[in-house]
């Protein structure tokens, strides 16, 4: 027997008749529709061997019935008429049979079930038209096949089974579940399968998942291919971001500019049938140049120790407090929005212990080149003892005008050998404590900036060694100097105030996120335990817990801040 196709052998035998007429002649004869018939079906495998538990069933109905041993069920009591006799088990093909039942038709039928066969499988669109040049292969897999101009692909050989039919186009994939293989009237029916209209595969090329990058100059490029379509024309892509909405259309697309911040940038790529497919990948924007020596990267950080983290304080009415440095941290919390935290520990003899936050919100300003400072807000909390609420509390908020010059030409920074500022300065101070109730005063103040910049030098500090530029800020009786690295910015600083020099230096910061590179090294280090010998003493003329007490310790605890 070929094994390349299925077999249905007919056999005709004569037909027993249910009905026996009746021996009294005065009887009318019975109608014919009143008989009851029976089929016999046989089902055999290429060998003749016969199949048990094959399951036989008649359209219209009959009573379902499975094969025996022999391959044999017999269906009985069924009226004369026009049937569709189906076979079917789960590892054979369904076998379609149309016969006839009645007086001089045929009262069995054999189905012989090839172990091998060759199917047509025919790929078409919704529209009914062939799909070419598409593969088609089979789970479980058989081979992969490309479908030609008449979107027909031959399998030829391959094991009777059910079948998932994969069809596989331009990177996109459909699946074409249970097809069980049918045979009609002796003929292998041919697979039909048709493609419903499918959305199209979307990527993104640029820019790459959670990657860091400036505001400037933003490449976004995709790859699209449809089922349908092929690969996805140029403008059947559309950009967004979370924070600035629509872009624009392409498959490739640079933005001159976008905010800062953390946006999510997504593409949706439409084919010619209007599906469409979204992708999103996440960017973290920053207005950083690697070329400035005070770069404000949006979420960047820097923490700071001191060489001599503990001090005392003493005041002139001889109460002692022994502070400890917990925490020195600057953050880019917001865009152009600068935050310094310095928190202590105190403790003094016979008084309750304490712990002070310090923090300093510098808002920025930029141009091409330089850096300004229009206003800052300045909070100073005070717990006592395990209290959750702090008990004194102290805020200054500082408005310039015009805005405060901070940073001359942030790439160019050299070349300013010095450069001075005047600016007036609006001060509201509000006072709240436990003692003395609230209070709050204004006061406006000219304030006279001088800075110098020395030449490059070389700077060591926990987070490594870099040429460093220093710059030298003199207001009043204060002086600080900041030694800056291009694209990293503070490095160190020193202090003088209350006649007490302090030096400061960077132990850590996430700015080589920004850098994108391993070239410069990364450390972290703990703070130092304290020694004796390196306390600082720090004397203030009013009692720590008065404003005027705080108003020192504020201009103490500015200073300290990078």
């Amino acid at each position: 027997m070929n094994r390349h196709t299925v077999h249905t052998i007919i056999v005709p035998v004569l037909i027993t008749v249910m009905g026996i007429m009746s021996g009294c002649s005065e009887l009318p004869t019975e109608p014919q529709q009143k008989k009851l018939y029976e089929l016999t079906v046989k089902i055999l495998d290429e060998r003749g061997n016969p199949l048990k538990g094959v399951q036989v069933d008649t359209y219209p109905g009959t009573v379902q019935q499975i094969t025996d041993q022999q391959g044999t069920t017999v269906l009985r009591n069924i009226p004369a008429g026009n049937y569709q006799v189906v076979v079917s088990r789960s590892d054979i093909p369904i076998f379609y049979e149309d016969i006839e039942i009645g007086m001089y038709s045929q009262n069995q039928i054999t189905f012989t079930v090839a172990s091998q066969v060759t199917i047509n499988v025919i790929v078409r669109d919704f529209a009914g038209l062939p799909i070419e040049n598409i593969s088609v292969s089979t789970s479980p897999n058989t081979s992969q096949l490309p479908t030609d101009e008449n979107g027909l692909a031959v399998f030829e050989n391959i094991p009777v089974n059910k079948y998932t039919f994969i069809v596989r186009r331009n990177n996109t994939t459909v699946y074409i579940r249970d097809r069980r293989l049918i045979v009609r009237n002796g003929v292998l029916q041919d697979v039909v399968l048709v493609i419903e209209p499918q959305p199209p595969f979307i990527s993104i090329i640029n820019p790459p998942a959670n990657s860091y990058d400036d505001i400037f100059d933003i490449h976004l490029e995709a790859s699209g291919f449809d089922f349908e379509d092929g690969e996805l024309g140029f403008d059947a892509f559309t950009w967004y971001s979370d924070i600035n909405g629509e872009l624009g259309t392409g498959r490739e697309l640079t933005v001159d500019r976008l905010s800062v911040g953390h946006h999510i940038i997504s593409v949706v790529g439409t084919d010619s049938d209007n599906q469409q497919t979204s992708r999103m990948s996440r960017l973290n924007l920053y207005y950083f140049d690697k070329d400035s020596y005070f770069p404000l990267p949006w979420g960047g950080y820097w923490n700071y120790r001191y060489l001599v983290p503990d001090f005392t304080l003493v005041s002139k009415e001889g109460r002692t407090e022994e502070w400890r440095l917990e925490n020195l941290n600057v953050t880019m919390r917001d865009v152009n929005t600068r935050n310094t935290t310095l928190q202590y520990n105190v403790e003094s003899t016979g008084f309750v212990n304490k712990r002070y936050e310090y923090y300093i919100v510098d808002e920025f300003e930029t141009d091409v080149e330089n850096i300004y400072v229009s206003k800052t807000t300045e909070r100073m909390k005070i717990w006592y003892g395990n209290s959750p609420f702090p008990g004194e509390t102290m805020e200054i908020v500082t408005t310039y005008s015009p805005r405060y010059l901070l940073i001359r030409d942030h790439v160019n920074f050299t070349l300013n050998q010095s450069y001075d500022s005047s600016v007036t300065a609006d001060i509201r101070w509000i006072f709240t404590g436990v003692s003395y109730g609230s209070s709050e005063f204004r006061e406006s103040m000219l304030v006279e900036t001088s800075v110098v910049i020395d030449g490059i030098e070389t700077t060591s500090s926990d987070f490594g060694t870099f040429e460093t530029v220093r710059m030298t800020i003199r207001q009043g009786d204060t002086e600080r100097s900041w030694w800056l690295a291009k694209g990293i910015g503070i490095i160190q600083l020193d202090y003088n105030t209350f006649g007490t020099p302090q030096v400061a230096t960077l132990y850590d910061s996430n700015i080589m996120d920004y850098h994108q590179t391993a070239s410069l090294p990364k450390f972290s280090a703990a703070l130092p335990s304290s020694r004796d010998d390196f306390t600082r003493t720090i004397t203030i003329e009013n009692p720590p817990d008065t404003p005027e007490g705080l108003l020192e310790i504020r201009a103490f605890l500015r200073n300290l801040c990078p």
